[in-house]
């Protein structure tokens, strides 16, 4: 399994990746100062500004944890559909679901990183405005719905590799972004990122529980279908 990690890595174009973990929790830091800088201007305290930026991220954060997924999934995956490389990956003495698996763990990576970054640098607006660091204010707006995305992680990572279309894969997931807030259920792969789960559910544990049977119920289900796919020419057949 180190070798995959590492031949995956290898191969992976690192502009096309740290260029968008870098750039988009810097555009959000500035949306979130622009946007705090309009509450005060029109008379809002800090505090109320703050609670104001919170509103905002509960109803918005899904929106973007969405997009992430989408866009880093597509990266790890697409290079093995530009160079057809599938069918010559899979005839390896490797066993098949450990590609699966690697593909998961460095989006998983990724989405990780991009939640972290973002929740520092928005975090950072209380040492802009003498309130120190505003570590727990924005945790479970910010990044526990990156932290508890897995199951939709590993979903949208089966459709990047079962489609050698990336726009097919793409498609599928804008569609669950214009659906998902229309269909919050518990079981479907996207409601562990709803981040008012996180607010009005004083349960942890529920939380943990919940994340934990949606991972392994869509893990199992992405892994048979992932084997049941024939990666002849780097997509689904």
């Amino acid at each position: 399994m180190i070798t995959i990690l590492k031949v995956e890595w290898v191969k992976q174009k690192k502009w096309l990746i740290l260029f968008p973990l870098l750039l988009g929790p810097i555009l959000i830091f500035l949306f979130m100062f622009v946007m705090n800088e309009y509450n005060l201007q029109n008379g809002r305290p800090f505090t109320q500004s703050l609670h104001i930026l919170q509103e905002f991220l509960l109803l918005t954060n899904s929106y973007l944890v969405l997009i992430v997924i989408v866009m880093f999934s597509s990266f790890i995956v697409d290079i093995e559909h530009q160079s057809l490389m599938w069918g010559r990956l899979l005839i390896t003495p490797f066993q098949k679901w450990k590609f699966f698996l690697a593909k998961v763990i460095y989006v998983f990576i990724l989405v990780q990183l991009f939640g972290l970054l973002t929740w520092l640098a928005v975090s950072s607006l209380g040492l802009l405005y003498g309130d120190g660091y505003l570590w727990d204010f924005f945790l479970p707006s910010l990044y526990l719905p990156f932290l508890f995305s897995l199951p939709y992680i590993i979903v949208q990572t089966l459709f990047a590799m079962i489609f050698d279309n990336a726009y097919v894969s793409i498609c599928i997931g804008l569609g669950v972004l214009l659906i998902h807030q229309a269909l919050p259920f518990y079981f479907l792969p996207w409601s562990s990122m709803n981040p008012t789960l996180f607010v009005l559910t004083e349960n942890d544990f529920f939380l943990l529980v919940h994340v934990v049977i949606l991972t392994i119920g869509y893990g199992i289900g992405s892994v048979f279908v992932y084997h049941r796919q024939t990666f002849s020419l780097g997509g689904l057949n």
